[in-house]
């Protein structure tokens, strides 16, 4: 069970699901079959060792951007890459394009508190799941808007 793993355990079970998931967008031009066009790979910069590491994520499309929690299932932590995101927050990332795969830098903004429930509420309308990820965890979790740059590349 999840819950007898190490540490170390639970790190090298999620990059390898990390990686099948990356290998599987890039093989089917940034479709996966079990989230379809909405996952994206963040490329973040370790706030401590300053290697980039690819992180496949659940992200809503908006205007300029688009939107990604993390989440972690309603972990108790924020994830390792929230962290990053925090200390380097322009970033490149690989999203579903109009033809196949395109790269985007962004720029990510954390939803201050004073916004986040209404925030919290527009993507639980979306995606109800969240609604239970955050009703399992004390921790408020943190909402992202991933803002563009620039024009996207194929």
């Amino acid at each position: 069970m999840a819950e007898d793993m190490t540490r170390e355990e639970r790190v090298q079970r999620l990059a390898a699901r990390n990686a099948r998931a990356s290998e599987e967008f890039r093989a089917n031009g940034g479709v996966t079959k079990r989230y379809g066009r909405s996952l994206i790979i963040m490329h973040t910069i370790g706030a401590k060792t300053g290697l980039e590491r690819e992180v496949p994520v659940v992200a809503r499309p908006e205007e300029g951007g688009w939107v990604v929690l993390a989440a972690v299932q309603g972990a108790p932590n924020n994830p390792d890459w929230y962290y990053n995101l925090l200390a380097n927050p322009e970033i490149l990332i690989e999203h579903p394009g109009d033809s196949g795969i395109e790269t985007s830098m962004v720029r990510v903004h954390v939803v201050p508190p004073d916004e986040w429930e209404a925030e919290f509420e527009a993507v639980c309308a979306v995606t109800p799941s969240f609604r239970e990820m955050q009703a399992k965890t004390t921790r408020r979790i943190p909402i992202l808007h991933l803002r563009r740059l620039g024009p996207a590349t194929a």
